[in-house]
C-alpha cells in the first residue's frame, strides 16, 4: 500500500471516498481528525545504521509538521526575549531627558507642566515639583519662624535632597515623597513612589538658581508672564481656590514675592534655553516643545542602541 493511503483521511478535503487516495494538507491530521494518526513500518536506509536509525515507526506528515512547527514557535520565543534583553540593556543605558519649567509666582508652571506630561502621554513623564522640598522650618521655635519662614528664597529648599532624587531618577532609579523635613511631610501626606521614565519634568519659581540643579537639566524653559497677570492669578488662587483672607494674601505678596522676585527669580531667565510667553493657553509652544523632546529621545535611543 503507498504510503498516502496510509495517512488519515481528511474530512474536509474532496471525496472521503477518495480521501484517503492522497495526503491531506500538513496539519490536518492534528487539527481534524479526532483519530490517531495512522504509522507505517520504518523503511529499510542502508545509509543509516539501525542503532541511529532506531526501531520505532517513522514519523507521518502531521507529526513533521508539528515538530516543525514547535522548532519555530521555540525559535520566535527566544527571538521576542532577545529583543526584550536588548530593549533592556539600551533602557539601562538611556539617560532620560530631563526638562526644568521655571517662571514667577502664578506664571502658570504647574498648568504648563501637566499641559506638556499629557502632551508627551506616551512617554509617561515623570512630574517633580518644587515645593514637595520646602522646608519645615521646624528647628525654630513658632515665634522665630514667623520672622523667617518664606517660599520665595532659596533657603526654602532642601537642595541636596531635590538634587539626589532628580539624580536618581536619571539613573533609573525610583524615589520615595515626600522626604523627612519637608512640608508635605509634616503635614502627614500619603507617601507615594515616582518611577523612572524617559522624560522627567521638574517645575518650580526657583529651580535655576541652583547651578548644580541645572547641570542635570537637559532643556531650560522660563515662563514669561506680565507681574501685573501674575499678580491677579496669585490673589485668585489663594483667596477664591485656597479660599484665604484677601488682606492676608496681599501681605504675604509685599512681604515674601516683591522682594525675592528680582534677585532670585527674574534674573535666572537667562540660563533659559527657551522663553515661553503664557498669558494665555499657548498651544503651539507646547506642540513644539514636545515635538522637541520626543526627536532628542529617539535620537538618544539610536544612539545607545546595540
Amino acid at each position: 500500500m503507498p504510503r498516502s493511503a496510509r495517512a488519515c483521511p481528511s474530512r474536509s478535503f474532496g471525496d472521503p471516498s477518495t480521501a484517503g487516495d492522497r495526503p491531506p494538507p500538513y496539519g490536518v491530521c492534528e487539527v481534524f481528525c479526532p483519530w490517531p494518526v495512522a504509522r507505517g513500518p520504518v523503511p529499510r536506509d542502508r545509509s543509516v545504521s539501525r542503532a541511529r536509525r532506531g526501531t520505532g515507526p517513522r514519523p507521518t506528515v502531521c507529526e513533521r509538521f508539528l515538530v516543525s512547527r514547535n522548532l519555530r514557535r521555540h525559535k520566535f520565543a527566544l527571538y521576542l526575549q532577545f529583543c526584550y534583553h536588548t530593549r533592556m540593556k539600551t533602557q539601562q543605558h538611556f539617560t532620560p531627558t530631563t526638562l526644568g519649567i521655571m517662571g514667577g509666582s502664578a506664571s502658570g508652571k504647574t498648568t504648563f507642566a501637566a499641559l506638556l506630561a499629557e502632551q508627551l502621554a506616551d512617554c509617561t513623564p515623570v512630574v517633580l515639583n518644587q515645593d514637595a522640598y520646602f522646608r519645615d522650618w521646624a528647628e525654630y521655635s513658632p515665634e522665630e519662624r514667623e520672622k523667617v519662614i518664606t517660599a520665595n528664597h532659596p533657603d526654602v529648599v532642601l537642595w541636596d535632597a531635590l538634587i539626589e532624587d532628580i539624580a536618581k531618577l536619571r539613573r533609573r532609579e525610583a524615589i520615595a515623597v515626600p522626604i523627612p523635613g519637608t512640608r508635605a511631610a509634616s503635614r502627614g501626606d500619603a507617601p507615594s513612589y515616582l518611577q523612572p521614565s524617559d522624560v522627567v519634568i521638574v517645575e518650580g519659581h526657583l529651580i535655576f538658581w541652583s547651578a548644580a540643579l541645572r547641570e542635570l537639566m537637559d532643556i531650560k524653559v522660563f515662563l514669561d508672564v506680565d507681574a501685573h497677570e501674575r499678580v491677579l492669578r496669585r490673589m485668585l488662587r489663594d483667596v477664591v481656590e485656597r479660599g484665604g483672607d484677601l488682606e492676608w494674601a496681599i501681605n504675604w505678596y509685599r512681604r515674601d514675592v516683591l522682594p525675592n522676585f528680582p534677585l532670585y527669580t527674574e534674573p535666572c531667565k537667562k540660563y533659559a534655553d527657551l522663553v515661553i510667553p503664557f498669558h494665555d493657553e499657548n498651544p503651539v509652544a507646547l506642540q513644539m516643545l514636545a515635538a522637541g523632546i520626543r526627536a532628542r529621545i529617539e535620537e538618544e535611543r539610536a544612539s545607545t542602541r546595540v
